[in-house]
């Protein structure tokens, strides 16, 4: 499947997911979450279930804020039930400016893609 193919897929769930940094809400960023999903903050700490992973988009939140999750130079690669999107992103909340590399592995789940890992390294 081609690059462009696959940001296809994604662009209308990733417009959807962007709307829950907008609103700063846990509860809807973990919507977008595989069941099976996690969150690991390169060389720091892997975040896993759904109770840990909600207090971690809640704790998040709380320390950011609402914020535009922009995403450049993205490289997608995958197929089948599998897209990977390696991108950098760049934050503007209420506490700063977060930049860096971000890795996320959707799998395709129920008819939905769902973030299985989010790997990130921001600073």
């Amino acid at each position: 499947m081609l690059e462009k193919d696959l940001e296809a897929i994604l662009k209308t769930t990733y417009e959807e997911f962007d709307a829950t940094t907008l609103e700063a809400n846990p509860q809807k960023s973990m919507a977008f979450m595989h069941p099976n999903g996690v969150i690991l903050e390169k060389g720091k700490v892997a975040t896993y279930g759904h109770k840990d992973l909600l207090k971690l988009w809640t704790e998040w939140y709380k320390e950011q804020g609402p914020y535009e999750f922009k995403r450049s130079n993205c490289k997608y690669s995958g197929g089948g039930d599998w897209i990977v999107n390696e991108f950098e992103a760049h934050i503007e909340s209420k506490s700063g400016v977060l930049k860096g590399q971000v890795k996320h592995i959707w799998k395709k789940h129920d008819d939905r893609w769902l973030i299985y890992l989010e790997e990130y390294d921001l600073h």
